[in-house]
């Protein structure tokens, strides 16, 4: 006796493809996944010496510039949210700049893979006030 297979079944009879299984459970675990937070991370090394080469330094040698990294994934972290907490991490009047977005996941996990990099620029100088007309 020939076993004939009908087009759209797999071999043992059932209906719904191994591979369709796979996505739809791939579906569900990034939408489980969306209420991942950004945080704020370590910078790498090489990263953070190149954004504060040639920086102003304190008495000890120390560049007075601050850099904050932030891990996120573009599916549920808006850019507001990673730039709010890179704000709290820089000094007040020190508006965050980013200066380095890319896929990291040496660094950053692999639900969240995007580390976002900022330097806190310098907060104004307190220059003389206008004159009155």
């Amino acid at each position: 006796m020939q076993c004939q297979m009908r087009p759209g079944r797999n071999a043992r009879g059932g209906g719904a493809r191994p591979s369709r299984i796979l996505a739809g459970l791939l579906v569900l675990a990034l939408a489980g996944c969306s209420k991942l937070a950004p945080f704020e991370t370590a910078t790498p090394d090489p990263v953070e010496k190149s954004i504060t080469a040639g920086a102003p330094t304190d008495a000890q040698g120390t560049p007075t510039v601050t850099v904050v990294s932030v891990c996120y994934s573009r599916l549920s972290g808006s850019s507001e949210q990673v730039r709010d907490i890179a704000k709290l991490e820089c000094a007040a009047g020190s508006p965050p700049l980013l200066v380095e977005q890319k896929l990291d996941i040496k660094i950053c996990p692999v639900l969240t893979p995007v580390r976002a990099t900022f330097k806190c620029a310098s907060p104004p100088a307190a220059g003389p006030p206008e004159a009155a007309r």
